[in-house]
Order: C-alpha cells, then structure tokens, then sequence
C-alpha cells in the first residue's frame, strides 16, 4: 500500500501540527475498519478457496489422467481401423483379380480342332475311312470339350463360393470399420469434453487463486494501516 493512498506524500509531514495527525489519524481509523471488514469477509472463504483449489487440481489431475487413456484408446481404435481397411482393401483386390475375369469361351486348342475336322471332312469325300476318322475325332474332341465344360463349370461353382466368402468376409470388415468409426467420433467428442471440463476447472482455479491473492493484499495493506496508526498515536500521545 502506498503512501499517496494513506493520504500524503511525505511521512515528515506528520510533524508539522497536531491538526495534521488527528486528520491522518481519522482517515487511517476509517480505512483500518474499512479493510478489516474486508479482510474478515475475505478470511470467512480461505479455508473454503484453499480447499476448493485443491479439489480442482485433483479434479484436473484425474482428468489428464482419463484424457491419456482416452487418446491411447483412440489410437488404438484408429490402429485397428487402419488395418481393417488395407484387409478389405486386399479383399476388394483379390475379387476384382482372381473372380471378376471374363470367362474362358474357346479352347487354345479350338482353332487348330478345327482346321483338323475341315481337312478329314474334305477327305470324307474320297474315302469312307477318312468319314470314319472324321466321327471318331469329332466324338473325341467333342467328349474333351463336354469335359472341359464339366471342370469349368465345377471350377466356376467353388470360385463363386469363394467369392461369396470374401464378399461377407468384405462386408464384416466394412462394418466393422463403421464401428470403429462410430467409436472413434464418440471418443472425439469425448475427448473434446474433456478437454472443456479443464479449461472450465483451469478458469476456476486461477479465479479463486485471484480471490485468495486479493485477501492476502488486502492483509498486507492492514498490517500496514495498523503500522501506520501504531506510529502516528505514538506521536499524538
């Protein structure tokens, strides 16, 4: 507390009449009962602030605590994410790859069938072995195509079952990644609570820290008010 707020410059000052002592003494009368009803009304809420304050740290302490949890529950949340999309991504390859091909419509071997068939066919006309060569081969090439058509038509059936596996395979992935969504966005806003909660406990902190820096101030500028009255009764006594 300064000495302009006490009500002059110069501490030499209380020497020059009594007059000036009995005016500073009133003046510092009033301003002592003026502080102590302050620092009485302040004194009632110190135990309560200094209480409140330490409540708060804990408070923040525990939720810095639950914010760390929470942002390594996050990444490994995102973590699993991130390995459930290259899954369905390697799924989505392998369908496109190995069981979205145009099927197969000819033999290598069709063309040069053929030709041989045309050829036996043309030398039916001078000879009735060349016609019985011509329907055993056409029987046998015939017996081999109905064959292919077996396999390809069994190969096609157990691709298609395995494409329908990774499809649900693709699907579950798909909604799993959805929940894993879902549950990151929830920790979002979680951690964005969170985060309001301190900065509202920080504000709280540093308003009382202010109250209780303010009672202390107002102590100081008693204890000196009482110095000063100590000082100037002395000399009016």
């Amino acid at each position: 507390m300064s000495e302009q707020n006490l009500g002059y410059s110069n501490p030499d000052e209380i020497f020059y009449s009594d007059s000036t002592i009995n005016q500073k003494l009133t003046y510092l009368h009033g301003l002592r009962n003026s502080l102590e009803d302050e620092v009485q009304d302040l004194w009632e809420h110190e135990d309560q602030w200094i209480k409140s304050i330490a409540d708060l740290k804990m408070n923040k302490i525990d939720l810095r605590t639950d914010l760390e949890f929470l942002l390594d529950e996050m990444n490994g949340v995102n973590n699993e994410g991130i390995d459930l999309q290259n899954k369905a991504k390697q799924i989505q390859k392998r369908i496109k790859n190995e069981y979205n091909q145009a099927p197969i419509t000819e033999s290598k071997h069709f063309k040069i069938i053929v030709a041989i068939l045309s050829v036996i066919f043309a030398l039916c006309l001078i000879s009735f072995y060349f016609f019985i060569a011509f329907v055993v081969v056409s029987c046998g090439y015939f017996i081999f195509v109905f064959r292919n058509y077996l396999v390809d038509k069994k190969e096609k059936e157990v691709k298609e079952k395995e494409k329908n596996l990774l499809e649900e395979q693709l699907a579950l992935l798909k909604k799993q990644l959805e929940e894993k969504v879902t549950l990151l966005n929830s920790y979002k806003e979680e951690k964005e609570s969170m985060e309001s909660k301190i900065k509202t406990l920080t504000e709280e902190h540093e308003g009382i820290q202010s109250k209780l820096s303010r009672y202390k101030e107002k102590r100081n500028d008693l204890e000196k008010t009482k110095q000063y009255l100590t000082i100037l009764n002395q000399f009016n006594s």
